[in-house]
């Protein structure tokens, strides 16, 4: 979806944001059609991290089978937030990295947050928050270390880990 959240911005606006969103989506088409499952991955869709059932508010979480099967809570999480600018993308364009990880022993958590012009950088910051609150709150539920847990992004995503990282270590 292109335009979906950009209801009450003006037309001048919402054709804008249409037309970068198009130019991101046209360069990230290409990689759908190598998309792919993973039968040593166990895939966890669309789990919200905030009430509402809202899209921006969903993660995924991808843990590596021999994870699961031993149960214990080593296996170190790699948190992922996209890019796209601040104005587009989901969690799933990164869907085959996150498999990738994951094949190679990390869990890894895969977020949305709302975009640009519907929400502000500081709405973004918030929704990234949350949804760290909901992984630390919920981590001990899942196969996984405490411990050991990455978080990066690509573009926006980068920066979006940046300021959550300096706002957590100086709320100030």
């Amino acid at each position: 979806p292109l335009d979906e959240d950009l209801d009450g911005q003006s037309e001048q606006v919402r054709e804008v944001f249409r037309q970068v969103r198009l130019g991101f989506a046209m360069g990230d088409f290409a990689r759908t059609a190598h998309w792919s499952g993973s039968e040593s991955v166990e895939s966890h869709l669309d789990i919200p991290y905030l009430p509402g059932g809202k899209r921006e508010h969903l993660l995924d979480l991808y843990l590596p089978h021999d994870a699961v099967l031993r149960a214990g809570h080593t296996t170190p999480v790699y948190i992922d937030i996209h890019g796209g600018g601040f104005t587009y993308g989901w969690k799933e364009l990164n869907r085959n990295f996150c498999l990738r990880l994951a094949e190679q022993g990390f869990a890894v958590f895969s977020l949305n947050y709302p975009l640009l012009p519907a929400a502000s950088f500081v709405e973004q910051l918030t929704a990234v928050n949350a949804a760290l609150t909901w992984i630390r709150e919920h981590l001990p539920e899942y196969p996984v270390s405490t411990e050991n847990i990455f978080l990066t992004g690509d573009s926006a995503g980068g920066t979006l880990s940046f300021y959550t990282l300096a706002l957590t270590l100086n709320p100030g």
